[in-house]
């Protein structure tokens, strides 16, 4: 996987996020995205589900290795 920059990977989470909601299997009560440089950040939010479960997220994204540790790329339209 090719280098992103951390307001990259923050997009690509958001896109996610609005895949989602989108569908209406969650509500995204907050987000919230802290870019610290070109290469690190946090990220942190909550989703409501229909069944009133949460869930609860925190991410700290840097650089290891000259690479951006992308651990979230799931099977859903828009990541690559």
């Amino acid at each position: 996987m090719p280098s992103i920059t951390f307001p990259e990977y923050a997009q690509r989470i958001e896109r996610i996020l609005n895949h989602v909601v989108t569908t209406g299997e969650a509500v995204l009560v907050s987000i919230q995205i802290d870019r610290r440089s070109r290469q690190r950040g946090f990220i942190a939010g909550l989703l409501q589900f229909q069944d009133s479960s949460e869930l609860h997220f925190r991410e700290y994204s840097g650089y290891a290795f000259g690479r951006l540790q992308d651990n979230v790329c799931l099977s859903l339209p828009g990541c690559e």
